[in-house]
């Protein structure tokens, strides 16, 4: 069974994933959105996998901040302690990110083809969106899994 990518836009939406994932046996990773680095910042993203950590600590998934293009957004990222990250910088400045990432026990990591992205749920603190979530969620985890 291969790795399932979910978009997350914050904690509750991270929860829920994880919950559903552990919930039918999927595996999963938790990616940021797009440019993820500057609409929420890297030390949000590592709160939330933190949060994770601490509410699943057997099984918290891989969580990859995605930092677009911007080259000190990966380093602010590697900074403030992410592990995984995305970034789609010339090769030259890749490897750079790659050799200071491997540095810090760090990752990096390619764009994904296809994900779940739950920005439709967009007040996940509301319980008609915490249903539509895990709707979602199920939908997509269950269907994958069984194409593998």
């Amino acid at each position: 069974m291969s790795i399932l990518s979910v978009i997350i836009h914050d904690v509750y939406q991270a929860r829920a994933a994880v919950t559903q994932a552990n919930a039918i046996g999927a595996q999963v990773e938790l990616r940021s959105p797009p440019d993820g680095a500057t609409i929420l910042g890297p030390g949000v993203f590592k709160a939330i996998a933190d949060d994770l950590t601490h509410t699943h600590p057997v099984t918290a998934p891989v969580m990859i901040l995605d930092c677009g293009t911007n080259a000190g957004m990966a380093m602010a990222a590697l900074r403030q302690g992410c592990k995984d990250i995305c970034v789609n910088v010339p090769a030259k400045t890749h490897s750079k990110i790659a050799a200071i990432a491997q540095a810090q026990s760090a990752r990096l990591h390619g764009p994904v083809d296809n994900a779940l992205d739950l920005a439709a749920a967009t007040d996940s603190r509301k319980l008609i969106t915490q249903v539509r979530t895990r709707a979602l969620l199920e939908q997509f985890l269950r269907g994958r899994a069984l194409d593998e």
